[in-house]
């Protein structure tokens, strides 16, 4: 027996960390259509590490009780050349992930090349080719902050993954066969 949902709704917001500029982007799928529901970047304010992670904290958690998602898309830690912005770069994800965590939302990985090979075909797209391919994909004007895009594009990771009724029949029969 197979379940397909059509009219099934789940939000999901992707976030692209940083501690000075952390994108944000929530979308819908309606009718076996993907919506974008908001998207934006947060500007981690103040002098200190703390206070910009204390700021992007506060913002996410009135995106969590605007959008109510139900999951959240994040791309996986990554090496950085410098050790200093690597570890920055944590600082801000783990915020990130542990306020996004706290709503209650269950947070999910992707590689950058995941993410890139979904939203843009190929796993080394650069950031404009990956925003253009956004707005293509979702129907809305260009001109959408390259961080709100990669943020969309961990959100349409995440549906194109584990949202779609090939995705669910595949968990569906996976659970069973254990």
């Amino acid at each position: 027996m197979i379940f397909v949902l059509q009219n099934a709704t789940m939000t999901i917001l992707g976030i692209d960390p940083g501690s000075l500029r952390c994108g944000w982007g929530c979308i819908a799928r309606k009718n076996n259509r993907l919506v974008l529901l908001g998207a934006g970047v947060i500007r981690g304010q103040g002098e200190h590490l703390a206070e910009r992670l204390a700021c992007i904290t506060r913002a996410l958690d009135d995106i969590l009780a605007r959008y109510q998602p139900i999951v959240a898309s994040f791309e996986t830690a990554f090496h950085g050349k410098n050790a200093q912005s690597a570890l920055v770069l944590g600082h801000a994800r783990g915020a990130a992930m542990a306020t996004v965590a706290r709503s209650g939302c269950r947070v999910f990985e992707y590689t950058a090349g995941q993410i890139k090979s979904i939203a843009a075909g190929h796993g080394r797209a650069s950031k404009e080719q990956v925003q253009s391919m956004i707005c293509a994909i979702l129907g809305i004007p260009e001109g959408l902050p390259l961080d709100a895009s990669d943020a969309v594009a961990a959100a349409i990771c995440h549906a194109e993954t584990h949202d779609t009724p090939t995705a669910a029949l595949l968990r569906k029969l996976t659970s069973e066969n254990r």
